[in-house]
């Protein structure tokens, strides 16, 4: 059980670390259009922040609190790896169909 617990809050770990990365390259990202050398969607760089920086800080998050709160167990950690692999991936295409086709 304690295992399980170390490897939730890792994963918990890098949720948080990947929203702060996805955060760093949506700001970078709109600094480098506002001084025109990109051309990006500006609302593309806003999705990329809102789905990569918010939301996986609330999914990373909820790993630490939901179970505490609601006297549950803790999710299994391989589900928990392919929802960080499927977001970033749904993350990714979302801003990349933005950017291209818009």
């Amino acid at each position: 059980m304690a295992d399980n617990i170390s490897m939730i809050a890792r994963m918990a770990r890098v949720y948080i670390g990947l929203g702060f990365i996805y955060f760093l390259i949506g700001t970078v990202l709109l600094a480098l259009n506002l001084a025109n050398y990109v051309n990006i969607n500006r609302d593309m760089i806003f999705i990329l922040d809102l789905y990569g920086f918010v939301t996986m800080l609330i999914f990373g998050l909820s790993y630490v609190f939901e179970p505490g709160l609601s006297h549950s167990t803790y999710a299994n950690y391989r589900v928990v790896e392919v929802e960080i692999v499927a977001m970033n991936i749904a993350i990714i295409l979302i801003f990349l169909s933005g950017s291209v086709l818009l």
